[in-house]
């Protein structure tokens, strides 16, 4: 049945059926290119403007039905606002003149604004070279390096001892708590009643999520690099090289010298042995073993975000055996704090969190200024790549496969955009595509749009309802594989049309019309 046909039964049976079967024409300049089909999503129909259409012309759309344009780049570099494909001129429309739900930089001053997302250092990995036959070959000594810690135990801890964290040096802490799975150090400079109390809930905390998150994410290594021979390291188990053996340690003290922010961070060093000639020296500060820093402050004012961080580091560290260690990857920024932040969510303690929440908010007002990528360059755009990552982590867990999708994410040996389309078996075009669609389609009734367009956050007065959408002439950067979301405004006709310009990144933009 040719698209002809179609319309014809459209028009014959759309009272009876209350369905609007659309018909569409695209074209470049004068020349009709091309009929182009629809897809549903939702209540929503959405269709593609071909890369050689200039124009799209829409019937039998139901009126004041809302009309949206998605846009996204599927490549690693910005498409600058000037060459990024708009609207020009619209017929059938009630035009929407007016940003949306758009707040200022005043969002910076919302709860939990100071909270400085948790962070991983595993970028000293990248001086060093390992053979991956020889790092497998075990030269292991009869004698067993771990020590039989109890609480109050002593012990040395290589901690920062400056604002920059770019000075470290020995401070004596104690066994403070006792897991199956964790030991909690105090480092003694800071020790307090309140800190002994949170210590005890950081260790019970871990253990509850210790096993859960090895099934989804995988395990962390029990091995460690040592034997270095100036070309690679062998490795060894860590209970015949480390004195905390394989348990992961967990040591409070006031990371980067009193209210930088920062949550806790895991850092790979500690993976190296101790004192050896290194390129980087920060290797020389490692504690040798299993190690995860929480700020004493933050422990004392607020232990649950602090369990929130120790599953977020937790995984860093998971990941640099399942990424760095086995495949030999080197995940960026954004990978890794999506994977990370996924955990945060998969096990939070109640569904209200203001961390998770906070970064949904920053989402749904800043997502236009940041893609798949880390923005380093302010505050603002650090935190706006945590919840970007996050939010869109959250979506995949939402609409694929869950459980499945986060361990084939988490454990295949790819990493970054690559390892997502490996794990859901679709390309990132398609991927930015639906997730796009979905920050605008309301009507969607899954748990991801539960979360972006009901989230329960209020701050100074501003309520969100999703993801901000831009008027129907705006121009914007299209960050690399970002989106933009543009509101064109309301049906006032059952025939639409739409003129654009000429795009002029064919291989890299995609441009969809929804309407829902």
């Amino acid at each position: 049945m040719n698209m002809h046909t179609v319309l014809l039964f459209a028009r014959h049976f759309f009272v009876l059926l209350a369905i609007p079967l659309y018909s569409v024409s695209c074209k470049e300049i004068n020349r009709t290119v091309a009929y182009t089909t629809f897809e549903k999503r939702g209540n929503a129909c959405i269709f593609e403007l071909p890369d050689e259409a200039l124009s799209l012309t829409i019937e039998n759309v139901p009126l004041d039905s809302t009309v949206y344009i998605t846009k996204t780049n599927e490549s690693p570099n910005v498409i600058p606002k000037d060459r990024a494909q708009y609207l020009t001129a619209v017929q059938g429309i009630t035009l929407n003149a007016k940003q949306n739900n758009r707040v200022a930089e005043t969002f910076l001053t919302a709860p939990s604004s100071d909270f400085t997302p948790p962070k991983t250092f595993t970028k000293y990995e990248k001086v060093v070279n390992f053979d991956k036959k020889a790092e497998r070959t075990e030269r292991k000594t009869k004698k067993l390096a771990e020590k039989d810690y109890c609480i109050g135990s002593q012990k040395d801890i290589y901690v920062d001892v400056n604002s920059e964290m770019s000075i470290y040096k020995k401070k004596s802490a104690h066994f403070a708590a006792q897991g199956i799975h964790c030991s909690v150090w105090i480092i003694d400079d800071y020790n307090t009643e309140q800190l002994q109390k949170s210590a005890s809930i950081l260790a019970k905390a871990f253990d509850s999520m210790y096993q859960t998150i090895r099934s989804f994410f995988g395990n962390e290594s029990d091995e460690m690099f040592c034997s270095y021979n100036g070309r690679y390291f062998e490795m060894k188990h860590m209970k015949y090289v480390s004195s905390t053996g394989t348990k992961v340690n967990i040591v409070l003290y006031d990371i980067g010298m009193k209210n930088n922010g920062l949550v806790g961070y895991f850092s790979s060093k500690d993976y190296f042995p101790q004192g050896k000639d290194y390129a980087s020296e920060m290797l020389t500060y490692s504690n040798e073993g299993k190690y995860i820093y929480i700020d004493s402050q933050w422990a004392e004012a607020d232990a649950n975000i602090c369990c929130s961080t120790l599953a977020h580091e937790f995984q860093h560290m998971i990941q640099y055996n399942q990424k760095t260690i086995i495949h030999g990857q080197i995940p960026n920024d954004s990978f890794n704090e999506m994977m990370a932040l996924l955990c945060e969510n998969m096990m939070q303690q109640t569904p209200e969190n203001n961390n998770l929440n906070s970064r949904l908010a920053l989402f749904n007002t800043g997502y236009a200024d940041c893609g798949l990528e880390y923005r380093g360059e302010s505050h603002y755009h650090a935190m706006l790549s945590y919840a970007v990552a996050y939010t869109f982590g959250a979506w995949l867990l939402n609409t694929c496969q869950k459980g499945s999708l986060i361990h084939n994410m988490a454990t295949n040996p790819y990493s970054d955009i690559k390892a997502i389309t490996h794990a859901t078996g679709k390309n990132i075009a398609t991927l930015l595509k639906e997730f796009s669609i979905d920050c605008v389609c309301k009507s969607q009734t899954n748990a991801y749009m539960w979360n972006v367009h009901k989230t329960e956050y209020d701050t100074k007065g501003y309520k969100y309802d999703g993801p901000s959408c831009y008027p129907y002439n705006a121009h914007h950067d299209i960050r690399p594989y970002g989106i933009v979301l543009i509101k064109i405004g309301k049906a006032e006709d059952t025939t639409i049309s739409l003129k654009f310009n000429r795009k002029e990144f064919p291989q890299k933009e995609h441009t969809y019309i929804v309407i829902e």
